[in-house]
């Protein structure tokens, strides 16, 4: 029998892998699911997302990945669901139009964080973004937090 790549539903009612956002501006990530388990890495960036791969059955503690492929404990309490990717590539173009040969917006830098407005449908391949009054299409190859 073949399996599916279709995400899992968690403890949560919600789909395993999904990808969340950093709530705070400072994040304690930990090795485990437990305020015991000692912290392994603080975040300093609210809006960072990261991807949710595991949830623990009390709905409390999510495991998590970040674009480096690291993964951590974080609380739930300390996630929301904002819409927010980074770009993961230097100089990522940013286009008038979700098309290669179109005019150029914006150039963006490895780790800039932008707000997603569209990323599915008609628009294979692209998302809509918003960084610091530009608005335009990237490539999502070059954006970490969007499927």
């Amino acid at each position: 029998m073949a399996q599916s790549n279709a995400p899992k539903t968690g403890y949560s009612g919600l789909p395993v892998p999904r990808f969340v956002n950093l709530k705070s501006n400072e994040t304690n990530a930990r090795v485990g699911p437990s305020m015991d388990y000692p912290v392994r890495f603080v975040f300093n960036r609210r809006g960072l997302p990261v991807r949710v791969i595991a949830e623990t059955p009390d709905n409390v503690w999510r495991k998590v990945e970040d674009f480096e492929g690291e993964t951590m404990w974080i609380h739930q309490s300390q996630l929301v669901s904002s819409g927010m990717v980074m770009v993961t590539e230097g100089n990522a173009l940013m286009h008038a139009r979700p098309a290669e040969g179109s005019e150029v917006r914006a150039a963006l830098e490895r780790g800039v964080l932008a707000e997603t407005e569209k990323c599915d449908g008609d628009y294979s391949g692209w998302c809509l973004v918003r960084v610091d009054g530009y608005r335009g299409w990237v490539s999502k190859s070059s954006l970490w937090g969007v499927e």
